[in-house]
């Protein structure tokens, strides 16, 4: 924002320049010397600072204009205080309020002539008003005249642009790293819910910019995606057990906040929008499910996905796409990993307490590494707009299905030591196997991990570390929302379209 309202300045500055400069040159029989030089000086001191003071007042540029009386309503405000300024100084100067023999050098010409420095003043004045309302007419019809070229070069030049929201989470702090690698200029908006140790290793990159703030605050949101061409929306809250503590919080943050999110990522110009949903809403089927298959969402955290997913592809354009990525259950390690995910969390009791509890051995889910994860929304954001305009994409691998049996199994032969207990009892009744093609087709993603070795790899960090808490709520997003989450997020009451939307998802 500084380095663009510096850009901003220089033009009113030339013009205040040039204006001195003719005034003088028409007015004053000085030739060039010395004397016409601090003339020039002189008047384009004032003129600058009782300008500019007044332009900063009226928040000139800073404002977003966006029609011919905006562009100009201020900056003429703001050029009449000016005008006011230097009525002021002149009074000051001609009626000795003030000493300025001990302020000024006697030889200028407000010291010495206040009243032929009043009338250069507010001529230069004129002719700098006068430039301004011509230069800036003409910015606005030129570019009134050259909008669709002049929105094509901003697309263009804007592409490496990116803001996350909820960047600092689990999958968030890993696409962080991986968009920073690919030389993205990547702003990060989040209310720090589990504070800024995942994201700490990117503080200091020259490509990094974190926006501490709750997404619900529209102000927040209006400023962070100016400029921005893709927007990654990570940000809620996450998982079945979590939503269920407060349900009106859980719909104000998950489904609320996402329909203003997109109408705001509209109104300012970004060109894909990317929601992170869940595989989740399949539910409860049998056979190999795909995108078009019947969504059955069996918990609010589901249901508020595909809420979501409706509200974001109502909101599709010629110039706004939103793309939708249904992940399978996410495992591995990252800035801010998870104990609370059903292959993390078995490996950590396999590894810690040497038994796994099993609930509901035979049902079955996909899976996906939180790296891959990351690399699915690159692949999302670098793909060609008409691809994936308004669609939807699980991601995750058709060699990834399993079902929590097999999960215990493959951790059971890398932690030999361990067992294994059945419940055949679970309170979480998803069942589901997840077609991929799309997304490897379309996206041509393709998963780097084997849930082998993501098991591998938080062995590894356990052994290299055995007074790891896993069941710390830092690593448990129940556990932190049951505990911290309801106070610093706060609780609202919700009615009309929201229930309706989500009554409808049975």
């Amino acid at each position: 924002m500084k380095k663009n309202t510096f850009v901003r300045i220089i033009p009113d500055l030339s013009f205040l320049l040039l204006s001195s400069l003719i005034t003088v040159s028409l007015f004053r029989d000085a030739g060039i010397s010395v004397k016409y030089f601090l003339d020039v000086a002189e008047i384009f001191f004032i003129l600058s600072f009782s300008i500019l003071f007044s332009f900063f007042v009226f928040k000139v540029y800073s404002r977003q204009t966006f029609t011919f009386k905006s562009k100009l309503n201020f900056p003429i405000r703001g050029y009449f205080l000016g005008l006011a300024i230097i009525c002021l100084i002149s009074f000051v100067s001609q009626n000795n309020f003030i000493d300025l023999n001990y302020i000024f050098f006697k030889n200028l010409i407000l010291v010495a002539e206040p009243d032929i420095f009043f009338n250069l003043t507010v001529i230069s004045w004129l002719f700098s008003f006068v430039l301004m309302i011509l230069v800036r007419s003409w910015i606005y019809l030129y570019a009134k005249t050259n909008e669709s070229e002049i929105k094509s070069i901003n697309i263009e030049r804007n592409k490496k642009n990116v803001l996350i929201i909820g960047g600092a989470g689990y999958i968030g702090s890993a696409l962080v790293k991986r968009l920073l690698d690919l030389n993205y200029k990547v702003n990060v908006l989040d209310i720090l819910f589990f504070g800024n140790d995942p994201i700490s290793p990117f503080l200091s990159h020259p490509n990094f910019n974190l926006i501490r703030a709750d997404f619900r605050k529209i102000d927040d949101l209006v400023i962070s995606m100016q400029n921005c061409h893709s927007v990654i929306h990570l940000g809620g809250l996450v998982g079945d057990p979590a939503c269920a503590i407060d349900e009106n919080l859980t719909t104000e943050v998950n489904l609320t906040s996402t329909k203003i999110l997109g109408t705001i990522a509209k109104a300012a110009g970004v060109q894909r929008f990317i929601f992170a949903s869940s595989c989740s809403v399949y539910g409860d089927q049998d056979g190999m499910l795909d995108e078009s298959s019947v969504t059955k969402p069996l918990s609010l955290y589901a249901k508020t996905k595909i809420a979501s997913e409706k509200v974001l592809q109502d909101l599709a354009s010629n110039d706004f796409s939103p793309v939708i990525l249904r992940f399978g259950t996410v495992f591995g390690l990252s800035g801010r990993t998870r104990f609370d995910l059903v292959v993390n969390l078995l490996t950590a009791k396999a590894f810690v307490e040497k038994n796994m509890t099993v609930f509901g051995a035979n049902q079955n889910r996909p899976f996906i590494h939180v790296d891959d994860a990351a690399n699915a929304i690159v692949s999302s954001i670098i793909q060609d707009q008409d691809k994936v305009h308004n669609e939807i994409f699980n991601i995750g691998s058709d060699n990834l299905n399993f079902n929590l049996l097999e999960v215990a199994k493959l951790i059971k032969l890398q932690v030999p030591d361990s067992e294994i207990t059945v419940e055949e009892r679970n309170e979480d009744a998803r069942n589901y196997k997840v077609s991929f093609e799309k997304a490897r087709n379309i996206l041509n993603f393709k998963n780097n991990w084997t849930l082998e070795e993501g098991i591998a790899q938080v062995v590894e960090t356990f052994r290299q570390d055995i007074n790891i808490d896993y069941q710390s709520n830092r690593y448990s997003n129940v556990l932190h929302m049951s505990e911290e989450g309801r106070d610093l997020l706060g609780s609202l009451e919700y009615s009309g379209w929201e229930k309706d939307l989500l009554d409808a998802q049975v």
